[in-house]
Order: structure tokens, then sequence, then C-alpha cells
């Protein structure tokens, strides 16, 4: 399977994958569509940014999927990277409002 087609069936695997017990139980992901006003309102960082700093800290590693979610009193983006090592899935906390990883 070709590079491509890696990060298809990756992709495929995110949206079934259930993030890990200490933040997902805690955290409620939330549609763009409702996410931009709260990210504008809230003056948070922008998944664009996000993924930038996710992905300077992990070189290499390709963007699969970038989710904006709640945690407690906090906003947060899991950015899903694929790692080119062993094709697998790296997930990412991001603090919305710090940058802080």
């Amino acid at each position: 399977m070709g590079l491509k087609g890696t990060i298809i069936a990756a992709a495929a695997v995110v949206g079934a994958l259930t993030p890990a017990p200490t933040m997902a139980r805690a955290a409620d992901c939330i549609p763009w569509s409702e996410a931009r006003p709260i990210i504008a309102q809230h003056g948070l960082i922008g998944s664009e940014r996000a993924s930038a700093l996710a992905q300077g800290r992990f070189q290499g590693e390709t963007l699969v999927n970038v989710k904006f979610c709640r945690a407690g009193e906090r906003y947060v983006y899991f950015v899903f990277l694929l790692r080119p090592d062993n094709n697998k899935l790296r997930r990412v906390v991001v603090d919305a409002s710090s940058g802080r990883q």
C-alpha cells in the first residue's frame, strides 16, 4: 500500500479511535461548524497552529486528523499524526489557550 493508501486507511481508523481515558472521558469533541465561534470568542489558537506545533515536535510525521474538544474547563486539540517508522498513529494533545503539548 502506498503512502496515499496508508493515509486514507489511517484516517478511517482515526474516526473509530477512542481517546485515552485520562483525557477522553472528560473531553467532548465539537463539530467544526460550532468550534469556529468558540475559538474566536475565547481567543484560542487555530487548528492550523495546533497542527504546526505538533508536527514541529514530531518532524517527518504526516498530519492525518485534528479534533477540537472541551476537556473539563479547557479546550484542546487532538492532533493525529502518522508515524513513518511503523505506520502507527500518534495522538498529540495541544492546549488551545497556550499551545502547550
